[in-house]
């Protein structure tokens, strides 16, 4: 059974994740070996190489040492996609825009089946959304888009008291909303949902 989590993301990306979420990723990631990371852009090499190499170090604090990883953009084919999915036992999906997630995850075919062999599957900000089953426009947040729903939660990221205003305006089309700040997450086991720290607000 794959254990998920919607994070919004470190609020030190630099040192990665707080001490509360990395005790439950240590214990989560015991047996992995072969870590997949899956961009949030088809083919903005730059920036995917430049958070794919900022956030290495993350790993190493929660994956066993001697681990493998590898990472999914354009620069590889639908083929060698599927392949890295069926093997990987732990998956990250990055953050970035909302848009260009899905466009990704639609070129790949990459749906909560490909999911199947992972022991943990986590996503950070727009990644944490596109867990759930709908998710809002980077661009526009009016803009519904479809999520792979792997998870019940419809996240907003990075949250803030500032944003309630126009979390409030939006639950019109999302009916609920489940606002996590940095260094907050959601785990996931057996369709059994558990906050890790205490920056969230549930909108209703």
């Amino acid at each position: 059974m794959t254990i998920y989590y919607q994070f919004s993301g470190p609020s030190d990306e630099t040192n990665g994740f707080d001490p509360l979420t990395l005790k439950y990723l240590i214990k989560d990631n015991q047996k992995s070996k072969n870590v997949l990371v899956i961009a949030s852009d088809l083919d903005d090499f730059e920036t995917t190489d430049f958070y794919f190499k900022q956030n290495l170090p993350w790993f190493d604090k929660f994956i066993p040492s001697g681990f493998n990883i590898e990472l999914i953009d354009s620069r590889i084919n639908k083929k060698q996609a599927q392949i890295l999915l069926e093997k990987a036992d732990c998956i990250h999906l990055m953050g970035g825009y909302t848009e260009k997630q899905t466009e990704l995850l639609e070129h790949f075919k990459i749906t909560k089946e490909s999911f199947r062999n992972a022991k943990v599957v986590f996503g950070t900000s727009a990644g944490a959304m596109a867990l759930g089953p709908l998710l809002m426009g980077t661009n526009d947040k009016t803009k519904v888009l479809e999520g792979m729903n792997c998870v019940e939660g419809i996240i907003w990221p990075h949250y803030q008291a500032s944003d309630d205003k126009e979390i409030k305006e939006l639950l019109p089309l999302f009916k609920t909303m489940l606002a996590i700040a940095d260094d907050t997450g959601i785990r996931y086991e057996n369709n059994k949902a558990e906050f890790i720290n205490t920056g969230y607000k549930i909108y209703k």
